[in-house]
């Protein structure tokens, strides 16, 4: 198992970062923490440092060179095999540490023959050995640029990383296998974001729950039916010749609730009949002391009229 030196990652500023100075030889061994190279950006300059004692296995890199993020710079054997704490250690500062055999790498899982995207070997070549690093087990959930395994050759490193979001099939090449052009690698079943959204939602909402508020009952109709048959079941037990009655039981056990809304037919019954009084009432009365004094203007002007006209 080889541990690889990779570019870390980059500001948006930069696309490439510039290798200073490489410190180490191939066959040299280090100690965990001695200087391997220097990496220079427009802002900053760094030295990259060994993760553990080891020898400088493989070399990917010389000065002057321009690399991308996580490219893989050199590659170093550790002394002893690691430990499960050191190599959970190593992971949690984004170091990918590939698998030693295929026993640890691939399980059984519901997709294995179920992929439907198939990743191949980019154009390798020919006169050297290319071999196989894998960095995720098969049934896994992987994102969109995950680092899924690299072919190591004696002068570079093609690293393999997901396009997609999805789950890893099966891997049609062990670790440390040989690897040719063209030669199908890894198989992926890509699962659009609706579909996982919708299978997240089913696992975490209970079953039976429905999505539109219900308004709160005091007992449900399922709760009174099983009472209903629990004490059917009672009734059976015990050899009582009298049969409970589903209709009468139920009545019983249904919570008596008084009705809010008002009785319209009782208020219908009950309110007084619409009369011409009701009407007249707003209109302005005469009063009775004026009657008499009207009606005495009115003939004394009729009165003067009739003269008038004759005389």
């Amino acid at each position: 198992m080889t541990l690889k030196v990779r570019v870390p990652i980059l500001s948006s500023d930069n696309e490439k970062a510039h290798i200073g100075k490489v410190f180490v030889e191939t066959g040299q061994q280090v100690k965990s923490g001695d200087s391997l190279c220097s990496v220079e950006t427009d802002k900053v300059i760094f030295e990259l440092a060994a993760y553990v004692d080891g020898v400088v296995e493989k070399i990917f890199t010389k000065e002057g060179d321009y690399k991308k993020e996580y490219a893989a710079l050199m590659s170093i054997t550790p002394l002893t095999e690691l430990s499960t704490d050191e190599k959970e250690e190593l992971q949690s500062s984004d170091v990918a540490i590939p698998f030693s055999s295929a026993q640890e790498c691939v399980i059984t899982h519901a997709l294995k023959e179920q992929g439907n995207i198939d990743i191949i070997a980019p154009d390798l070549s020919e006169l050297g050995r290319n071999f196989l690093n894998i960095y995720v087990k098969e049934g896994s959930t992987v994102e969109q640029g995950d680092l899924l395994c690299d072919i190591e050759t004696d002068d570079e490193v093609f690293d393999i990383f997901a396009k997609h979001r999805g789950v890893i099939c099966k891997f049609n090449k062990m670790p440390n296998d040989t690897i040719c052009s063209g030669e199908l690698l890894v198989t992926m079943y890509q699962e659009s974001k609706k579909t996982i959204n919708t299978t997240a939602e089913q696992v975490q909402k209970p079953q039976g729950t429905s999505d539109s508020p219900q308004e709160p009952k005091s007992r449900s109709i399922e709760e009174i039916c099983a009472k209903v048959n629990v004490q059917a079941e009672l009734d059976a037990q015990s050899n009582n010749p009298e049969q409970t009655n589903f209709e009468e039981t139920a009545k019983d056990l249904m919570p008596q609730e008084r009705s809010e809304q008002p009785d319209i037919l009782s208020e219908v019954s009950t309110a007084q009949p619409y009369t011409d009084t009701e009407v007249t009432t707003n209109t302005p009365q005469v009063s009775s002391s004026i009657k008499p004094f009207l009606c005495g203007m009115l003939f004394a002007t009729g009165l003067f009229a009739l003269f008038s006209y004759l005389y």
